[in-house]
Parts: C-alpha cells; structure tokens; sequence
C-alpha cells in the first residue's frame, strides 16, 4: 500500500565501505547475492553483498521515531477523528 509505504522517485543514498575503502551513492541493488551503487560522478561499482558494510539512509526514520511515543489512546483519538471525516 503507498500510502503506509510511499514509492520514492529517487534511489535510497547509501554509505558504503568495500576492500578498506569508503563509497557512496545511489542504492541501485540489494539483494542476496550482489550491492550496486552509481556515485555521484556516475561511476557504477558492484561488490558481492557479503564483502560490503553498508548505511541505508532512512527515509522513514523520523516517522519510526514517533511511534513509540504515541499511547493506545493517541491512536483511538486519530482513528476515531478519521472515521468522522466524510
């Protein structure tokens, strides 16, 4: 569902270290076997996925942040203010 996941336009920016040395760019695989990325200047580079430490940044951080402050009666409130609109 889009609206509990938004689609992005843009890859996730990622931070990467592979072979004793750092990287960074645009997430443009991720999967079991392979991480690839196309930095800034363009270049692509792929590395298996085992032989990589990798950052993802979160899109959603702030958003992961709140939940753990909101109360079962926060979430009532917002259903029940939600269920109001017609």
């Amino acid at each position: 569902s889009r609206f509990i996941w938004p689609a992005h336009r843009d890859p996730p920016h990622v931070q990467l270290i592979a072979n004793g040395q750092k990287f960074e760019g645009a997430l443009l695989t991720f999967d079991d076997f392979d991480v690839a990325i196309r930095e800034v200047s363009g270049e692509y580079r792929s590395w298996p996925r085992g032989t990589v430490q990798m950052q993802v940044e979160d899109r959603l951080g702030g958003h992961r942040a709140l939940l753990p402050k909101y109360t079962d009666e926060d979430l009532h409130n917002v259903t029940a203010y939600l269920a109001g609109l017609k």
